[in-house]
Protein backbone atom coordinates (compact mmCIF):
# COMPACT_ATOMS: atom_id res chain seq x y z
CA UNK A 1 0.00 0.00 0.00
CA UNK A 2 2.96 2.46 1.07
CA UNK A 3 4.66 2.11 -2.01
CA UNK A 4 1.83 2.31 -4.35
CA UNK A 5 1.08 5.71 -2.80
CA UNK A 6 4.66 6.96 -2.67
CA UNK A 7 4.95 6.15 -5.96
CA UNK A 8 2.26 8.56 -6.49
CA UNK A 9 3.66 11.31 -4.98
CA UNK A 10 7.64 11.71 -6.13
CA UNK A 11 7.88 15.32 -5.52
CA UNK A 12 6.52 15.24 -1.59
CA UNK A 13 8.51 17.11 0.35
CA UNK A 14 6.79 16.96 3.92
CA UNK A 15 4.59 13.63 4.83
CA UNK A 16 2.57 12.99 8.08
CA UNK A 17 1.56 10.00 9.27
CA UNK A 18 -1.11 9.58 11.74
CA UNK A 19 -2.78 6.73 13.30
CA UNK A 20 -5.50 8.33 15.28
CA UNK A 21 -7.58 6.31 16.66
CA UNK A 22 -6.45 2.70 14.72
CA UNK A 23 -6.39 -0.30 16.93
CA UNK A 24 -4.35 -1.82 13.43
CA UNK A 25 -0.94 -0.72 12.51
CA UNK A 26 -1.62 1.32 9.31
CA UNK A 27 1.77 2.59 9.57
CA UNK A 28 3.67 -1.29 8.54
CA UNK A 29 5.40 -0.89 5.51
CA UNK A 30 6.31 2.57 5.81
CA UNK A 31 9.61 2.47 6.93
CA UNK A 32 10.10 0.08 3.88
CA UNK A 33 8.50 2.04 1.55
CA UNK A 34 10.36 5.06 2.66
CA UNK A 35 13.46 3.06 2.31
CA UNK A 36 12.88 1.53 -1.04
CA UNK A 37 15.02 2.23 -3.69
CA UNK A 38 13.80 1.65 -7.21
CA UNK A 39 15.37 1.94 -10.79
CA UNK A 40 13.46 4.62 -13.40
CA UNK A 41 13.11 3.03 -17.16
CA UNK A 42 15.24 6.28 -18.07
CA UNK A 43 18.11 6.31 -15.28
CA UNK A 44 20.49 3.43 -13.87
CA UNK A 45 20.59 4.82 -10.69
CA UNK A 46 18.28 3.78 -8.16
CA UNK A 47 16.33 6.50 -6.42
CA UNK A 48 14.08 6.66 -3.31
CA UNK A 49 10.28 6.74 -4.23
CA UNK A 50 10.11 9.88 -2.66
CA UNK A 51 13.52 11.33 -2.99
CA UNK A 52 12.65 15.14 -1.76
CA UNK A 53 11.02 14.23 1.50
CA UNK A 54 12.76 16.17 4.41
CA UNK A 55 10.62 16.00 7.16
CA UNK A 56 8.26 13.09 8.34
CA UNK A 57 5.88 13.51 10.97
CA UNK A 58 4.58 10.13 12.97
CA UNK A 59 1.59 10.78 15.21
CA UNK A 60 0.18 8.24 17.58
CA UNK A 61 1.95 5.63 16.10
CA UNK A 62 3.60 2.67 17.78
CA UNK A 63 7.02 2.62 17.00
CA UNK A 64 7.42 -0.76 19.46
CA UNK A 65 7.56 -3.38 17.08
CA UNK A 66 9.92 -1.53 13.67
CA UNK A 67 12.04 1.21 15.65
CA UNK A 68 15.00 -0.96 13.57
CA UNK A 69 12.92 -0.97 10.50
CA UNK A 70 12.83 2.77 11.02
CA UNK A 71 16.20 3.27 11.64
CA UNK A 72 17.16 0.99 8.53
CA UNK A 73 15.28 3.25 6.86
CA UNK A 74 16.81 6.61 8.17
CA UNK A 75 20.31 5.33 7.14
CA UNK A 76 19.76 4.09 4.16
CA UNK A 77 17.97 7.71 3.38
CA UNK A 78 21.27 9.26 5.03
CA UNK A 79 23.58 8.38 2.27
CA UNK A 80 21.89 9.30 -0.37
CA UNK A 81 18.27 11.74 0.19
CA UNK A 82 18.53 12.42 4.24
CA UNK A 83 15.59 13.62 6.55
CA UNK A 84 16.23 16.85 7.64
CA UNK A 85 13.69 16.80 11.08
CA UNK A 86 11.39 13.68 11.96
CA UNK A 87 8.20 14.86 13.97
CA UNK A 88 6.74 12.16 16.84
CA UNK A 89 3.36 13.33 18.71
CA UNK A 90 2.40 10.74 20.88
CA UNK A 91 4.58 7.46 19.88
CA UNK A 92 4.90 4.74 21.85
CA UNK A 93 8.05 2.45 21.72
CA UNK A 94 10.03 4.73 20.20
CA UNK A 95 14.25 4.93 20.95
CA UNK A 96 14.55 8.29 20.14
CA UNK A 97 18.66 8.16 20.08
CA UNK A 98 18.34 4.69 17.43
CA UNK A 99 15.58 7.06 15.20
CA UNK A 100 17.80 9.89 15.45
CA UNK A 101 21.70 8.89 14.84
CA UNK A 102 20.79 9.22 11.14
CA UNK A 103 18.26 12.09 11.02
CA UNK A 104 19.50 16.08 11.69
CA UNK A 105 16.44 17.26 14.02
CA UNK A 106 13.93 14.92 15.89
CA UNK A 107 11.31 17.09 17.74
CA UNK A 108 9.12 15.17 20.18
CA UNK A 109 5.78 16.77 20.34
CA UNK A 110 3.18 17.08 23.28
CA UNK A 111 0.23 18.30 20.43
CA UNK A 112 1.17 19.82 17.05
CA UNK A 113 0.58 22.93 15.48
CA UNK A 114 -1.41 22.66 12.05
CA UNK A 115 -0.03 24.93 9.54
CA UNK A 116 -2.36 25.74 6.47
CA UNK A 117 -0.89 27.53 3.91
CA UNK A 118 -2.52 30.44 2.14
CA UNK A 119 -3.16 28.03 -0.81
CA UNK A 120 -4.92 25.60 1.22
CA UNK A 121 -2.67 22.92 -0.99
CA UNK A 122 -0.53 22.25 2.12
CA UNK A 123 -0.72 21.15 5.56
CA UNK A 124 2.33 20.78 7.34
CA UNK A 125 3.41 20.08 11.18
CA UNK A 126 5.95 22.49 12.70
Amino acid sequence: MWKCLLEALPGLLSFSVSATPCQSHPDRGLPEALGFLARTPDSEEAQFLVPNLTDLCLACVDLSDSNEAYRACFESRSRIAPLQKLHLFKCEGMNVPLLAEYINEVVLWERPVCIIREDGNNIRYE
